[in-house]
């Protein structure tokens, strides 16, 4: 009798040894030896494996070389475990040493960047800034304190900007204010970045000039900056619709519910990596 390693498996919570074992006439029979995390070994040849009758000795010398087979196969199935648990805190070292910068006026200073910082949780250091009042020209002038907040190099910024610039500038103008701000971002930065179509409010008087802003913004959109983050639609189409999203005495600056759906929405873009 000859019994013979065909090779280890690792499976969800359990390592799985294959020998096999030689019989007349060359045939091959599979053993199996299973460990569950306790360390007591069961062998689980099929049906063919022991034959009424077999002698004893026989039975005994595979239950042995199983078990100096299992000696082996346990070395080997620790190392790949702890290496695929040493490859997993990398990963998660990885993931928990990025840093994402939000920029943004008073939609990301009242609502926290969004609750961005708690979404993102053990994936992204989030550092944030809300400038309530200002508009793209100003985060251009000041862009240097937002990316020398702790944290830098970032790997990520993500800008939100556009209601404020829609008072006072055409959708030309705010292009060009958006490009100045994408150069100065570029001189001082490599990190990827994400720009927003902001949402439409319910200031009926302002809607047009966002809407008109979101829709050229895809025209405008570097070639080196990450695609455009849609904030619009999912306030838009919201289970609740989009003026349960706001509070009535405030046409501008979302609600709970809304700042809610806004945060999703960036958690998702950001986790999925599209960037």
């Amino acid at each position: 009798m000859q019994l013979t390693w065909s090779g280890a498996r690792l499976t969800q919570g359990a390592c799985e040894l294959v020998v096999t074992r030689a019989r007349g006439g060359g045939c091959l029979e599979p053993v199996t030896i299973t460990e569950t995390g306790l360390l007591w070994l069961t062998i689980s040849p099929p049906e063919a494996a022991y034959q009424p009758g077999m002698h004893q000795s026989r039975q005994k010398c595979l239950r042995v070389l199983s078990l100096l087979l299992y000696t082996v196969w346990l070395g080997h199935c620790a190392d790949r475990e702890r290496l695929g648990g040493d490859l997993l805190a990398l990963m998660q070292n990885g993931q928990q040493n990025r840093h994402l910068l939000v920029l943004g006026d008073s939609l990301t200073e009242y609502s926290r960047a969004f609750t961005l910082p708690e979404r993102l949780a053990g994936s992204w250091q989030v550092h944030w800034l809300g400038a309530p009042n200002r508009d793209v020209p100003w985060w251009t002038l000041h862009l240097d304190e937002g990316l020398s907040l702790p944290g830098r190099p970032f790997d990520l910024v993500l800008f939100v900007m556009g209601t404020n610039d829609a008072y006072s500038y055409s959708t030309d103008r705010y292009l060009s204010q958006m490009q100045d701000f994408h150069s100065a971002l570029r001189l001082r930065s490599s990190a990827a970045v994400i720009y927003c179509q902001v949402p439409r409010s319910r200031d009926v008087a302002l809607q047009p000039r966002i809407l008109a802003q979101n829709a050229a913004l895809p025209a405008w959109l570097p070639v080196d900056a990450a695609p455009l983050l849609d904030l619009d639609t999912p306030m838009e189409t919201a289970v609740s619709g989009p003026d349960a999203l706001y509070p009535l005495t405030d046409p501008i600056h979302p609600n709970a519910a809304g700042y809610d759906v806004l945060g999703r929405a960036m958690q998702v873009r950001i986790l999925g990596g599209a960037f």
